[in-house]
């Protein structure tokens, strides 16, 4: 190579130059497109987290809203049939006494 460059004249080493040149804006403009889309992904990546983070949050309120439901039905559920048992009780006792 050094052969062939002590071989060309000047106005072919500036030709050299000039289209190395060009083709290094060319690659730093690719890099750069580049380095943009990666940067857009990594903010799409991060949206996501985001998101996915905010769904696990609220799924998290509807399972604890959930079970406090739950709760909530076993406790009427429980309060209904002790009444029942109470009514069934003093329904004896009143056939009990009336008999």
């Amino acid at each position: 190579m050094k052969k062939t460059l002590k071989k060309m004249s000047k106005l072919d080493l500036v030709e050299l130059l000039a289209e190395q040149e060009r083709e290094i804006q060319f690659l730093k403009q690719q890099l750069e497109e580049k380095d943009k889309l990666i940067e857009q992904r990594i903010l799409r990546l991060n949206e996501f987290g985001n998101i996915a983070q905010a769904a696990l949050a609220i799924n998290e309120v509807f399972e604890t809203a959930q079970r406090a439901a739950d709760e909530y039905v076993a406790s009427i559920k429980t309060v209904v049939e002790e009444c029942l048992q109470r009514n069934k009780t003093s329904d004896e006792d009143m056939r009990g006494k009336s008999e």
